[in-house]
């Protein structure tokens, strides 16, 4: 199956990597299996052609437009956001992908007001 790992700039390294790593691994385990299924090729998109992970390291990309709906799955990684705030300004002020009429936001509590709430639980 194609898969596609969509990314964006902050994304978070170890999450990335662990999902690269288990589709290459489930590859490799392919050859110890009686009726082995197809092999899994992942595709690491984005916006463009490349982008910065959580940590600065610069992950080279192929652009979404030229992948188009030529996947099976897509997954997207988590971004190293320790709370909301950064969340939240990501997506912001990312490049949207169509267009869309304009809508009232909606006030995202900070992470620690979810932390309080659920010790009172």
């Amino acid at each position: 199956m194609d898969v596609a790992v969509f990314v964006v700039d902050g994304v978070a390294d170890f999450g990335y990597a662990a999902l690269i790593e288990t589709f290459n691994v489930a590859n490799c385990l392919r050859a110890g299996l009686q009726t082995p299924p197809t092999p899994w090729e992942v595709r690491t998109v984005a916006l463009g052609e490349r982008i910065r992970s959580g940590n600065g390291h610069i992950l080279v990309t192929t652009p979404l437009a030229e992948v188009g709906d030529d996947f099976g799955m897509m997954i997207i990684p988590a971004v190293s956001a320790l709370s909301a705030d950064p969340l939240v300004e990501l997506v912001v002020h990312s490049q949207p992908a169509c267009s869309r009429p304009p809508q009232k936001s909606a006030r995202v509590a900070p992470a620690a007001d979810h932390v309080a709430d659920a010790g009172r639980r």
